[in-house]
């Protein structure tokens, strides 16, 4: 029994529309955690929480490049699958995703700035560096 190209294309774009929504997510809250956690292994002197703080940017990392090349995969199978649907709703569409884009090259590029030139301890515990 061969699978239709509508329902493989409808698989592949769930599977990694779920996929990208996962990792999209954690990518927007895991910072908040490693910054929180920074701040107080500093405001009570615990290195406990400083490490912790480390270890969960490391795991940051990984969430986020997972993130990247899902969300790279969406927008590819958005002008390629779904060609019709993108003629009828990228007027719509077009914007808010340019700004996710944006957005995030934004962050992250600031992000790795702050985080590899080592300015000032108030400004890295608010990135989560």
């Amino acid at each position: 029994m061969a699978i239709d190209t509508v329902l493989w294309s409808r698989l592949v774009t769930g599977l990694t529309l779920g996929f990208h929504v996962i990792f999209a997510t954690l990518g927007v809250g895991v910072p908040l955690m490693i910054a929180i956690a920074e701040f107080i292994g500093i405001r009570k002197k615990d290195h406990h929480y400083i490490l912790m703080a480390k270890r969960w940017s490391r795991g940051f990392v990984i969430s986020v490049a997972v993130g990247v090349v899902t969300g790279t995969a969406i927008s590819l199978q958005l002008a390629l699958v779904w060609p019709n649907f993108m003629k009828l709703a990228g007027n719509v569409i077009a914007l808010p995703l340019f700004m996710e884009v944006f957005a995030f090259f934004l962050k992250r590029y600031s992000w790795a700035f702050i985080c590899t030139r080592g300015i000032g301890s108030k400004i890295r515990i608010s990135t989560g560096c």
